[in-house]
């Protein structure tokens, strides 16, 4: 399959053209996504460990000459979109960009993941066909009102009954 790959990209030639390009940008994006998941279960399952390496981003430095940053990138992308199925899914069908995949991890944290996880699918719904501007901002303001409630604090049965007391 890979030999058929590389074949197809050795004989790609893309027009100066707009549609051509953006065809092609859309298959490299897609392209990303099936090599973060395939990156995630290799990381998943430590198997970076076998040659002596440290960790998934060491790995991808020495195996696959990228830099630090490059290889953090990714391999953080790869285990937290483990945790958001729809998202990765999204990406891998080209329902989502790249660049929006990149903004949503950009704005999830760690303590809003669990909530995120919940509402994925209404949040993908709200960013499909959105420009990546409109997709920092929807992406944004969703991070500020879930921070918010968040930070509420929570309302207990026994609380309230104590506040009644004199």
């Amino acid at each position: 399959m890979f030999e058929a790959l590389a074949t197809a990209i050795d004989e790609l030639e893309i027009s100066v053209d707009e549609q051509e390009l953006l065809a092609a940008l859309a298959l490299r994006d897609r392209l990303q996504a099936k090599v973060t998941m395939a990156v995630a279960e290799f990381d998943a399952a430590e198997l970076w460990d076998a040659d002596g390496s440290v960790s998934m981003a060491s790995w991808l430095r020495v195996h696959a000459g990228m830099t630090q940053a490059d290889a953090l990138r990714l391999a953080s992308s790869g285990r937290r979109l483990q945790d958001c199925p729809v998202s990765s899914e999204a990406w891998l069908t080209g329902a989502l960009s790249g660049g929006q995949i990149a903004v949503i991890l950009a704005n999830v944290t760690n303590e809003m993941l669990p909530l995120f996880q919940e509402r994925e699918h209404l949040v993908l719904e709200a960013l499909r066909g959105r420009e990546i501007q409109g997709t920092i901002h929807y992406l944004q303001a969703w991070a500020a009102r879930t921070q918010a409630e968040l930070d509420r604090p929570a309302t207990h049965p026994c609380a309230v009954e104590a506040v009644g007391r004199p």
